[in-house]
């Protein structure tokens, strides 16, 4: 699916005042050539902070490049430490927002241990 087609029904997001975001250009991966093609077609990606380097990365996949979602475009929304990704229809925000909320919680209750 052509990201110029999908644009116009990409959702705002109403984030929580204390998260920082910051948003990924995926045009240019020099820097991983094995996942370049694949991470290109996927079209965005953001990343929320959770402590100094420690991010969460949610990605808009239009292409089903990380996995099956039915042909449609999802937001997949990954766990850190590369545990277990969630997937989301595009316009499921609140769902989205809840899998970050829940992977932040998840990497403090582990790091305590």
């Amino acid at each position: 699916m052509e990201w110029r087609n999908v644009a116009p029904e990409i959702p705002a997001f109403k984030f929580p005042a204390d998260w920082e975001v910051k948003i990924i250009p995926l045009g240019n991966l020099d820097y991983l050539p094995t996942l370049k093609d694949a991470v290109t077609r996927a079209t965005t990606q953001f990343l929320v902070r959770v402590e100094n380097e420690v991010w969460i990365s949610v990605i808009l996949d239009l292409e089903e490049v990380f996995g099956s979602y039915g042909g449609q475009p999802y937001w997949e929304v990954e766990e850190i430490g590369g545990g277990d990704e969630s997937r989301f229809d595009l316009n499921d925000t609140d769902g989205v927002i809840q899998a970050i909320q829940e992977a932040k919680e998840n990497y403090f209750k582990a790091k305590s241990n």
